[in-house]
């Protein structure tokens, strides 16, 4: 049901592999339009999936050939978040972070000695994440590459609540043997204590941005 409404051809790389894009909605004009959070959900979906689709492991390259065909202006290692975009083309954190957590699933279910060295990229766009768009002080997601981490409105101190992904944090680490992966987990669950502790101590529940 997701492939036959949401998967969409996309172009063809010069090495032949097919691109894939995700579609933002399945009506026009959204159908016509894919971010990077859906690509993202995508490069989740397929590798998880593999065991039930013979096509998955080209589908999901070809979703990372689209996904690098359309990189961010302010770092190339992330993707445009949205395209096509006419007034900017910067990250959004969190499909980046699936992006490169769905390469890690892809190595942990093909290996990288095929067309894609899943590790190796998976590696390369953990880099792009942690220099772009984790605050170098608080180290705590920031909203994406355009974020500087110390502007009077968006900075390293105003994350996102959904861009609390601690299991992609926690593979990240995994997978790079970096430790400041074990403080962005850290400084990300000191945040929702103290916002549940101060803020919601009856429901728990989090707001979408926080100063």
């Amino acid at each position: 049901y997701w492939k036959a409404h949401y998967l969409i051809e996309a172009g063809v790389i010069a090495n032949g592999i097919p691109m894939f894009r995700v579609a933002f909605g399945k009506n026009e004009p959204d159908r016509s339009a894919t971010v990077s959070e859906g690509q993202g959900y995508g490069m989740l979906i397929v590798p998880i999936m593999a065991g039930y689709d013979p096509d998955a492991q080209a589908i999901f390259d070809g979703l990372w050939a689209f996904a690098r065909a359309h990189p961010s202006e302010g770092d190339p290692r992330l993707m445009d978040w949205k395209v096509p975009q006419t007034d900017g083309n910067d990250s959004a954190f969190d499909g980046d972070a699936d992006i490169a957590f769905g390469l890690l699933l892809a190595d942990a279910q093909w290996g990288s000695a095929g067309t894609v060295n899943y590790k190796a990229e998976a590696e390369t766009m953990i880099a792009g994440i942690l220099e772009s768009t984790i605050g170098p002080a608080s180290h705590l997601p920031m909203l994406g590459d355009w974020t500087a981490a110390n502007g009077a409105t968006y900075n390293q101190y105003t994350p996102r609540s959904s861009d609390f992904m601690l299991t992609n944090f926690r593979a990240y680490g995994q997978a790079t043997g970096n430790p400041v992966w074990d403080d962005v987990v850290a400084q990300s669950q000191s945040v929702v204590m103290a916002l549940q502790t101060n803020h919601s101590p009856q429901t728990g529940l989090l707001p979408d941005f926080i100063v």
